[in-house]
């Protein structure tokens, strides 16, 4: 019972912020633009999908079909539809639309922030792209589809993963897995988007040495903390020994706080010729520049 009033109370939450970060103008021409909407005389808004498919649900994630359409006659009584008419409308056009509905979500809520950065600060790149990824509690019955963790956990939760370009707000991808999958897994997914001087941000989870290469290979950057198991050396020969980071930072550079350094990482790619595209940060306060 505790658990269902805050659904509610979070629904009623969501439902505020919905309206406040909508408006039905841009909706409805989002509707039409992909195709969601193609009469002029439909009764179904670009609004009342968007609310039936998001807020209305949060507090019933199971709700049936028939259920879906006496929520719809509650949002617009001029939207009564048969729960087979509902069923054809979630399709192909829906799915687009609802992305489109989110890019729109995520360029209000990004680009003020955006808006703060320093001028010129990025226009050394040609985009910056941002990866990563949130988890969502799924209702049991879709453990099949998208497995969760178990236990105290839903046993069906969703990872969805996005790539999106910062500087011109565009949502490049979106991905949807099992809750359980981890991020390392996507960590070569960004590289068919990659154009020449494009940044790529991402957080440890997604640092795996293979796509390092692959994104220096498309002439692009990346900037990303240092895993502890990934060797570092001065010299391109395989048998060189590791540094110790720390140490080899408090001997040589006590008084820095910004350390540029050429290294290279990983027993293979030792091999391979610097080329200074990538950024690694070490935790704390030795920040530095790798190949």
């Amino acid at each position: 019972m505790k658990m269902k009033q805050e659904m509610n109370r979070y629904a009623r939450k969501v439902k505020g912020k919905l309206t406040t970060i909508f408006a039905p103008e841009p909706l409805e021409t989002l509707a039409r633009h992909s195709k969601f909407i193609q009469r002029s005389s439909s009764k179904l808004t670009g609004k009342d999908f968007v609310e039936l498919m998001t807020t209305e649900m949060i507090e019933e994630p199971a709700v049936s079909l028939e259920g879906l359409c006496d929520l719809l006659v509650d949002l617009n009584p001029h939207a009564e539809m048969t729960p087979q008419a509902l069923h054809q409308r979630i399709n192909a056009y829906a799915v687009t639309y609802l992305q489109e509905v989110l890019q729109l979500a995520l360029r209000q809520q990004l680009e003020p922030i955006c808006d703060r950065l320093p001028l010129g600060s990025l226009t050394s790149f040609g985009r910056v792209l941002l990866e990563d990824s949130t988890q969502c509690r799924l209702h049991a019955k879709l453990a099949d589809a998208f497995k969760g963790s178990g236990g105290s956990a839903s046993p069906s939760a969703v990872k969805i993963d996005l790539i999106y370009d910062v500087m011109h707000h565009s949502l490049l991808e979106m991905s949807l897995s099992d809750g359980t999958a981890a991020d390392q897994g996507r960590a070569l997914a960004i590289v068919p988007h990659l154009r020449q001087d494009d940044l790529v941000l991402r957080d440890l989870g997604y640092l795996r040495l293979e796509s390092l290469r692959q994104i220096e290979a498309q002439d692009a950057w990346y900037l990303s903390r240092l895993s502890k198991g990934v060797d570092v050396s001065l010299e391109a020969d395989a048998q060189a020994p590791a540094l110790v980071l720390v140490e080899h930072f408090q001997r040589y550079y006590p008084d820095e706080s910004v350390i540029d350094l050429s290294v290279f990482i990983g027993h293979e790619l030792r091999r391979l010729k610097p080329s200074m595209r990538g950024g690694y940060f070490l935790s704390g306060n030795w920040p530095r520049r790798a190949p």
